[in-house]
């Protein structure tokens, strides 16, 4: 895989891993993460995300949940499983219907100095019926809040800091 371009081989698994340090305690995080009504405020603004149908209100084991994006103007569905539910430490995702041949949604919470330690990471293999849309998402971003700063700090989907375009 080469940082911060598409996968030019579709059976490739693909990873990707963002963690954020949170001043909250482990249980209050894993709250406010598996509670539905939040996703809107997880998502990275550049792929705003909803939940379209599936559980309301908090996550649970074996939950099964559609979410819906707009990348590039059209709108992509991904339905997914609970598959493995640990609270309050973290929980597993899995693709039942979407756009990839396989993805895995892991996230983990653990204590961190005097918070918590929020890890997502997915795991993908490109394909499936809609793997051209995927392809034009390249370059995407993600804005991270790191707490302490007064600017957002931008992460690619390749794992790399990029410096803020803009004060």
């Amino acid at each position: 895989v080469y940082p911060g371009r598409y996968n030019p081989v579709m059976s490739e698994p693909v990873r990707r891993q963002y963690q954020i340090y949170i001043e909250r305690p482990v249980e209050s995080v894993f709250a406010f993460v598996s509670d539905l009504c939040h996703v809107a405020r997880l998502s990275a603004p550049e792929s705003p995300e909803a939940v379209s149908s599936g559980v309301e209100g908090a996550l649970s084991s074996g939950s099964v949940v559609t979410y819906t994006t707009r990348r590039t103007g059209s709108a992509e569905s991904l339905t997914v499983q609970v598959e493995q539910w640990n609270p309050p430490t973290g929980y597993v995702e899995r693709q039942l219907r979407g756009p990839f041949s396989e993805w895995v949604h892991r996230r983990r919470m653990v204590p961190f100095q005097s918070g918590t330690l929020l890890t997502d990471q997915v795991e993908y293999v490109a394909g499936g019926p809609f793997a051209l849309p995927f392809r034009a998402a390249k370059g995407e971003v993600l804005t991270v809040r790191v707490a302490g700063c007064d600017r957002g700090r931008v992460l690619n989907r390749s794992g790399w800091w990029l410096a803020p375009s803009s004060p």
